[in-house]
C-alpha cells in the first residue's frame, strides 16, 4: 500500500520591529503539526533592514508572489497596513488595527483577533472573578480590544485611568458607553467609566 503524500507546506510570517526573540514561529509550527499541517513561519523584522512601515507595500507584494497563506502584523504596522489591504473584517474595521492578514486568490484581507483572544483568555484565566467593576490602566494600543463586543459581554462595567487627557477625550468621544468623570485639576488623569450592554 502506497504511503499518503505529505501535505504541502504553508508559508506564514510575522511583520514587525524588534521581533527576533519572538516565540511565534515555534508556537505556530507546533500548533500546525497538532492539526496535521506543515507550516514554515518566517520572522520579517524591519529592524534588520532599518526600514519602517513604508516597507509594507513591497512586503505584501512579495508575500503574494511567494505564495504566503497569511501574515501576522505587529508594531509598528498594525494601522499602517490598513490602506494597503483589499478588505477588512468587521472586527479590524471597528478597532482600526490589523494583526492578521489572510492572503487568498491574490487578495489581502485584514483581521483582528485581539478582541476575541483577550476575552477568551480573560475568562479562561479568571473564570470565577467578579467582573462587575474592572480598572484598566492606560489607553494605548493594548486597550483597543476593549472596544470589541466579545469584551463588552465579559465586562459589565469598567474604568479606564488615562494619563494623557487628550487621549481620554478621544476615548469618550469615540468609544460608545465611555463617559469622563470630573477631574480635580487640568493636569489630573482622565478617568472614564465604560459601560457594557449588561450594565
Amino acid at each position: 500500500m502506497s504511503a499518503m503524500p505529505a501535505p504541502s507546506k504553508r508559508l506564514l510570517g510575522l511583520i514587525g520591529s524588534g521581533i527576533q526573540r519572538s516565540l511565534t514561529p515555534s508556537l505556530h509550527e507546533e500548533e500546525g503539526r497538532h492539526h496535521g499541517l506543515r507550516l514554515h513561519y518566517q520572522l520579517i523584522d524591519l529592524d534588520l533592514t532599518g526600514e519602517g512601515p513604508q516597507a509594507l507595500t513591497g512586503l505584501l507584494r512579495a508575500a503574494k508572489t511567494m505564495g504566503f497563506a497569511g501574515l501576522n502584523i505587529t508594531y509598528p504596522c498594525k494601522q499602517a497596513v490598513i490602506p494597503l489591504l483589499d478588505d477588512l473584517s468587521e472586527e479590524a474595521a471597528a478597532m482600526g488595527a490589523v494583526n492578521t492578514v489572510v492572503i487568498r486568490d491574490g487578495q489581502c484581507v485584514g483581521h483582528n483577533t485581539d478582541g476575541s483572544g483577550w476575552a477568551a483568555g480573560f475568562t479562561r484565566a479568571l473564570p470565577y472573578a467578579d467582573l462587575g467593576r474592572v480598572v484598566l490602566l492606560g489607553a494605548g494600543a493594548r486597550a483597543r480590544p476593549l472596544r470589541m463586543q466579545p469584551c463588552d459581554w465579559v465586562l459589565k462595567s469598567w474604568w479606564c485611568a488615562i494619563a494623557k487627557r487628550p487621549r481620554g477625550r478621544h476615548w469618550s468621544q469615540n468609544f460608545s458607553g465611555c463617559m469622563p468623570t470630573p477631574a480635580s485639576s487640568p493636569k489630573s488623569r482622565s478617568i472614564l467609566r465604560c459601560r457594557g450592554p449588561q450594565d
